[in-house]
This record gives C-alpha cells, structure tokens and sequence, in this order.
C-alpha cells in the first residue's frame, strides 16, 4: 500500500463519511424500530451528524480531484478535473449521498407517518449511494448491491443504538427500562448479525478469487483483518445479550457501567472497521482474478 498526503486525507475524509452518514440513517432506523425515549438521542445531535456527513461527503470531490491532479493544494481547483470527477463514479456517489442526507434532515422537522415515508426514502438513498463505488461497483449481478443495501442497513441499524443505549445506560433511563431497550435492539440484532455474516461472506467471495488470496495478497489480508476485527464486535455483542442485559435486568452492581463499557468498545471496533474500509477502497487494489 503507498500513502501519501493525498490518500491519507482521503482515508481520514472518507472515514468521517462513512461513520457521520451511516450513525445519521441507523439513529432513523433505531427510533422508527424501537420508538425509544426521544431524549436519548436528542434531534440536535442527529442534525450535527448529517450536517458532518454532508460535508465530509462533499469535501471528498475536492481531494479526489487534488489526487488525480497530484499538483499541490492548488490542484484541488483544478475546473476540468472538477469536472471529471463529478461525472464519474465518485461523483456520483457522493452527489447520491448528499441528497439523502438533505432529505434525512428535512424529514426531522416532521413527525408520525410523514418523518418515517421521507426518512425511509433517504436511508434507501444513502445506501443506494454507496453501491456507486468501491470495488464491488463494478462486480454483476445486481444481487451483490442488493446484498450491499442490506448490509449497509443492517451496520446502520447496529450503530444507530450506540448512542441511545449508552444514554440509557448512563442514567437517563432507570436499569430495567434500559434493559428492556436493549433486550429489543438485540432481538432485532441477532437475525442483523447473521445477515451480515452471510453477505459479507457471499461479497468475500465475489472480491476474492480464491479463499488463498485472503493470506497471499495484500488486499485480502487486509480484509481479513476488517474480518476479525467483525468477530470481535460478535463477542462483544453475545456478552452484551447474554450477560450484561440480563445483570442489569436484576439491577446487579456496576451492570450498566459495563454495558456502558461494552458499547464504547464497540464504538472503537466499528470505527476500526470503517478505517480499514477506507483503506481498502483507496490506497489497495483487488487481486487478480484467473
């Protein structure tokens, strides 16, 4: 992998994107599934995410161009290679990205039936979004995207609890409120999590050419790193489910401090693997396919 000034802003740009845009469309999904206490994720802080998002989002066109220009920071203006860049895949993305973010915060200002129809329309958007680049853009079927979609969703959904839960557990909710809450977000996240097993396995396999390249080349170690990384976040969340709620149901000391604990940790992984989707869609290449 070759970093230079230009890639590494990229990784750090497309790293805030990712993570700002997908907690912005899972903090919708968690609250359409769950309705939890609106105080836990208070509209203020959604609002800040998407806006963070938009604007990482955005300011990736201008890197981008200064990385294809590779002529300093004037580079970054260059108007023909603006140009090429908005028309292409990146472009495209991130032109996607934004729209559903700007409609992710116009549907805040509305409530009931109307919030849940435009925010739906926006998450679709914003996951829609990401099937325009990385490497498995330009893979067919059309049922690997699909498979993409679902497994943004179901990531979005997964980190769209941090902050809710965390606020429960730091005492906005008494324990066996949160414990209910949580015991909710895990019914849901045990069918997520085997979902996201089985398409991040089928997309592996269309990215790799064989199961040896996931330790002979860089880029499938990489990704095998992200992987292990994945199962950590699964240990993590069977303690969560199969200890921590239940110890904070019965009002056991110190229970919510560790599941407190848990989701922080949680938070680290999850924006581990983020870190490494960057690098992988920036700076590494796919193996050779014979």
């Amino acid at each position: 992998m070759a970093f230079d000034v230009w890639s590494i802003s990229i990784i750090i740009f497309k790293f805030i994107s990712y993570a700002a845009t997908l907690l912005s469309a899972g903090s919708f999904l968690f609250a359409v599934i769950l309705k939890p206490n609106a105080k836990l994720s208070p509209k203020s802080w959604n609002i800040l995410a998407i806006v963070l998002a938009i604007l990482a989002s955005f300011l990736l066109i201008p890197l981008n161009v200064g990385l294809f220009n590779d002529d300093g920071f004037s580079g970054m203006f260059d108007f023909e290679i603006f140009k090429i860049v908005i028309d292409s895949p990146i472009g495209d993305s991130t032109l996607y990205r934004i729209l559903g973010l700007i409609i992710l915060l116009v549907g805040l200002h509305f409530t009931g039936i109307l919030h849940n129809f435009i925010g739906a329309i926006a998450v679709l958007i914003i996951s829609w979004s990401f099937t325009q680049i990385g490497h498995l853009s330009n893979i067919e079927p059309s049922l690997i995207k699909l498979l993409l979609i679902l497994h943004l969703l179901g990531v979005a959904y997964w980190i769209g609890a941090f902050i809710p839960l965390y606020r429960a557990a730091n005492g906005l909710l008494p324990d066996e409120e949160t414990a209910d809450l949580a015991h909710r977000f895990g019914q849901w996240a045990v069918y997520i999590v085997i979902g996201l097993f089985i398409a991040g396995l089928i997309m592996a396999f269309n990215l790799l050419a064989s199961p040896s390249q996931l330790f002979s080349t860089e880029y499938g170690r990489t990704l095998g790193f992200k992987i292990l990384i994945f199962f950590a976040l699964l240990g993590l969340a069977a303690l969560n489910k199969l200890r921590l709620v239940p110890a904070l149901k019965t009002s056991q000391p110190n229970a919510a401090k560790r599941l407190r604990q848990s989701i922080m940790l949680e938070s680290l992984l999850v924006a581990t693997i983020f870190i490494i989707t960057a690098i992988l869609t920036t700076v590494t290449q796919l193996p050779a396919h014979h």
